[in-house]
């Protein structure tokens, strides 16, 4: 499968360069290109691509506010291309995957887009872009530190980033979340009718999770109490916990108390 690329820079020449080092790569696709920071978006909201070349000072939106409006949307494997060094650091802040520092070189250009490939051919590895995600929130949010990735981890994640089955990246909003299940070293992502796998442990994903919204009920399931429904007697102190679409879960003894008393989000009874 070709990898969708759009090519976001106000310079008509530097998008020439890049279409034209990429033109010799067959799994390469350009799927559009674009000179302002507006146009950017919709480029981006219509080919939806697997990677970006972002230059960040552009007309209207600069790169880092263009990767936070498409954020919503669709989140593609960003290589920031920069005049300035200074822009160089915060590309990093925001998770981008690499840079390329006006004027680049062939070498520099091919080693860039080699490591692209190598973090596309990762199947579900979404490590990246659920950085970006995070960090991206923290800036929309106005949490300002120098450690991003310190600033995304003291606040719960808000959004997702999963695969879909045609090998696109989709944004879940953590509040349309019923339920997780743990999936040996991955998570699935209950929302509705739709089941996402996600790389990451049950207790990894735990732990960044707002805990007055989810509560961990068994040592593989972890439910968002908005969506219970009512909790069932099973005999012997063991229940069921009841979500409004009908999913029936169990509940360990052992994460009782955490239903019931024992964190923010839990119901406020004693069992």
């Amino acid at each position: 499968m070709a990898i969708r690329t759009v090519i976001v820079d106000d310079e008509p020449l530097v998008r020439g360069s890049v279409r034209h080092l990429l033109k010799s790569h067959a799994d390469i696709e350009v799927v559009g290109e674009a000179a302002d920071g507006y146009a950017a978006i919709a480029t981006i909201a219509s080919t939806l691509p697997d990677l970006l070349f972002l230059d960040i000072k552009i007309p209207g939106l600069n790169g880092f506010d263009v990767l936070e409006r498409i954020s919503s949307h669709h989140v593609p494997v960003v290589v920031f291309v920069t005049a300035y060094d200074e822009y160089a650091l915060r590309a990093f802040e925001v998770h981008a995957l690499d840079y390329l520092l006006k004027p680049f070189t062939k070498a520099r250009f091919e080693g860039v887009l080699e490591y692209a490939r190598r973090q596309l051919r990762i199947v579900g590895e979404l490590h990246g872009q659920q950085e970006l995600i995070m960090a991206l929130d923290a800036r929309k949010n106005g949490v300002l530190a120098k450690d991003h990735h310190a600033a995304g981890q003291a606040q719960p994640v808000r959004r997702i980033a999963v695969g879909d089955n045609r090998g696109r990246v989709v944004l879940i909003d953590i509040e349309q979340v019923d339920w997780i299940e743990a999936s040996q070293n991955y998570s699935t992502l209950h929302v509705g009718s739709h089941a996402y796998l996600l790389r990451s442990t049950l207790g990894a994903l735990g732990q960044r999770l707002d805990p007055d919204r989810f509560v961990r009920i068994h040592r593989s399931t972890i439910v968002n109490i908005r969506r219970a429904q009512q909790i069932v007697p099973k005999g012997h102190s063991d229940y069921e916990l009841v979500l409004k679409d009908g999913s029936v879960l169990k509940v360990s003894r052992n994460y009782r108390t955490q239903l019931f008393t024992g964190v923010p989000g839990g119901l406020g009874r004693d069992h």
